[in-house]
């Protein structure tokens, strides 16, 4: 081509004065350059064996190039892999071939339209050799290599206005929307199994590339909610259901923003109205919410119940060494996962319940985080947690009035303190508390009892139309012990922090050093079930106050006991916990029936108000309004609605029609 340049350049010298002049003055005269590239094109580069071997040059030339990095067909069934450098020799001809055609303006009929047919030719075969035998990881690593290489080959040979349709070529033939079906799923779930933000990135930029992000997508939201069913299924593992659930949404935030580039929906209950973004804005962050319900409900009530038990572990705890902006860094956290869960009813009542447990055994490590807690939770998830502040507030008129009382009896009583008197008893409302009247029996002790009678006639001359329902199982006493090993060691006086049912039964053995189950069940009146496990809890737990005779782990109605003066501790003070199985087990039952109750009640009440202000709906009509009613507490089941409306129909709040059975009348 430079020889041609230099030809056509001297011939421009020897004709200036023909060329400048005469030609220039004839508008149908060709200039010597022009008319010279055309007689070339003519003659040699238009000729069709010429146009035969271009192409063919072109096309062995980039299959090299191709061929001798990283992946290629090959003869062979297998994949090969080769460290063959590649060989870039010929480069220099193609860029001044490109440069010529472009100047006789045949490139893209005699360059680019050749290299564009090799180019699908050769990845489509490369693809459906690579695409069945390489890991989908693999498979879509190698295709960002390519792309890379094209990119670089065409920059250094052709023109640059060729490089969109060369790599549309090769997007097309390696990243077709059906290799992208049958991979992004396997290569997705690896990623997210090895936490490899990075290659979620590429991946991302793959398909972004050939406007495919609804099929990585699609493949990220069903590996996402497998992931997330798989873990609150395993009902092996439901103690730490929660903080590998908190784990795997961090790592999932970090994904959306670093390889989807999209903002995670937010955990606080600040800015909580982004939510309801739509989702052609977000489709990831939608992906991944959609994706924690459908896997929350594989295993309904679970996952709410245990992120409320998960929140009950962190108020006993407090922030103990962590920042307080660390700590609410954790609880948002564990409230993000909150708003994945349909079944709001049961965390709502799980959480009231342990709140309740936290407060009156003054278990909670700060009665502020609890306020802001239930503040948080009412003002961003669910307005009917104001029932929260109803306990402090009886908690409060508790301590006052217990102040007051103390007062009153030290007044009446010469020489004692109102600090001296250890009674203590807190007033509060069944509407307000989760908690039924205690149906147990216990014999207290005379000095106990009295307490009790001279508070219920302090409490009632203040409110005379007040009832007092004591409630002994929540009841606790600390009590002083003495112990001697009877080998002239002395006595060691230890505190027992116990239940008030464990009080009244080791304060038995100041009578006697040898009890039978039978004759402590006729003092005490405990019933049998709460005796055993009372028993159980001195006799048989870490903490042996008590010896059973004969030795075993249960508790048999024949059994006798004997106080263990050889017991040893190096703390003074000593909590003796209650068998904490059967309490979880009847806890959990008694919850599990309030909440069944609660849902009943809610149901009926739905389809009560809808009928009323509808008057006469069809039966799916009726049905679909009363989910949409119940939604933002839970997903009532068809079942559970369709008994509802027959029993209602029994009470005579509805009536089927006449003519039409599926249709009902509301009865007023």
């Amino acid at each position: 081509m430079e020889w041609f340049e230099k030809r056509v350049n001297l011939l421009r010298s020897l004709f200036a004065d023909l060329d400048y002049g005469y030609v220039l003055r004839n508008s149908s005269l060709k200039q010597i350059r022009d008319l010279c590239f055309e007689k070339v094109c003519n003659a040699v580069v238009n000729h069709p064996e010429c146009v035969a071997r271009t192409t063919k040059g072109i096309e062995e030339w980039v299959k090299a190039e191709r061929n001798s990095t990283l992946f290629h067909p090959s003869a062979t069934e297998d994949v090969v892999m080769t460290d063959v450098k590649g060989d870039f020799s010929h480069r220099d001809t193609v860029r001044r071939l490109s440069k010529f055609l472009t100047t006789v303006s045949l490139y893209e009929s005699h360059l680019l339209e050749p290299y564009v047919r090799a180019t699908v030719s050769y990845y489509t075969a490369e693809t459906r050799l690579l695409a069945p035998k390489l890991a989908a990881t693999k498979y879509f690593t190698h295709c960002d290599t390519r792309l890379k290489e094209e990119e670089d080959r065409v920059r250094d040979t052709l023109h640059e206005s060729s490089l969109a349709d060369v790599l549309h070529a090769t997007e097309s033939a390696l990243l077709s929307e059906e290799v992208l079906k049958s991979l992004a799923k396997q290569a997705t779930a690896q990623l997210i199994t090895q936490r490899d933000v990075n290659a979620l990135g590429r991946l991302y930029h793959l398909h972004e590339r050939v406007n495919k992000l609804i099929i990585l997508e699609a493949a990220f939201r069903v590996e996402v909610q497998n992931t997330i069913q798989k873990i609150v299924t395993d009902t092996a593992n439901d103690d730490n259901m929660i903080p590998i659930l908190l784990q795997e949404k961090a790592f999932l935030d970090k994904a959306l923003v670093e390889a989807f580039h999209e903002r995670p929906f937010t955990n606080t209950t600040v800015g909580a109205a982004d939510n309801n973004e739509t989702e052609n804005g977000r489709p990831f962050a939608h992906a991944t919410r959609t994706a924690f319900e459908r896997g929350f409900a594989a295993r309904k009530r679970k996952p709410a119940e245990m992120i409320a038990k998960y929140i009950d572990t962190a108020m006993r705890k407090g922030q103990r060494e962590e920042s307080e902006d660390d700590f609410w860094k954790e609880l948002d956290a564990v409230l993000g996962l909150y708003r994945f869960t349909p079944d709001k009813d049961v965390f709502r009542t799980f959480y009231e319940r342990a709140l309740a447990r936290r407060l009156l055994m003054a278990k909670s490590a700060s009665d502020d985080f609890e306020k802001e807690v239930i503040r948080r939770l009412k003002e961003g998830y669910d307005p009917e947690f104001g029932k929260g502040e109803e306990k402090f507030k009886d908690l409060a008129l508790s301590k006052d009035l217990m102040e007051e009382y103390k007062h009153q009896l030290a007044r009446s009583h010469s020489g004692i303190k109102s600090e001296n008197l250890t009674m203590s008893a807190m007033v509060l409302q069944y509407s307000s508390w989760p908690f039924k009247k205690w149906k147990g029996k216990v014999h207290l002790p005379t000095d106990m009892q009295n307490s009790i009678v001279g508070f219920e006639t302090f409490y009632k001359k203040k409110h005379q139309r007040h009832v007092l329902d004591w409630n002994h199982s929540l009841g606790s006493a600390v009590l002083t012990a003495r112990f001697n090993d009877g080998e002239g060691n002395g006595t060691e006086i230890k505190e027992l922090s116990v239940s008030l049912l464990q009080a009244v039964v080791v304060l038995l053995f100041n009578e006697e050093d040898e009890w039978t189950f039978s004759s402590i069940q006729e003092r005490t009146g405990i019933e049998t079930k709460d005796l055993q496990s009372t028993l159980q809890s001195l006799a048989c737990g870490k903490i042996r106050v008590l010896t059973k005779k004969p030795l075993g782990k249960d508790v048999a109605e024949t059994d006798s006991f004997v106080f263990n003066f050889k017991f040893k501790s190096p703390k003074r003070k000593i909590h003796i916990p209650g068998i904490q199985q059967r309490e979880i087990i009847e806890e959990q039952k008694e919850t599990e029936r309030v909440i069944d109750q609660d849902r009943t009640a809610f149901i009926d009440a739905a389809i009560v108000r809808i009928m009323k202000g509808a008057k006469k709906l069809h039966h799916e009509e009726l049905k679909a309004r009363t989910i949409d009613a119940l939604k933002a507490h839970f997903i009532p089941s068809v079942t559970d609605i369709k008994r509802q409306i027959e029993k209602l129909v029994e009470k005579d709040y509805l009536e089927r029609d006449e003519k039409d059975k599926g249709v009902f009348h509301y009865v007023s």
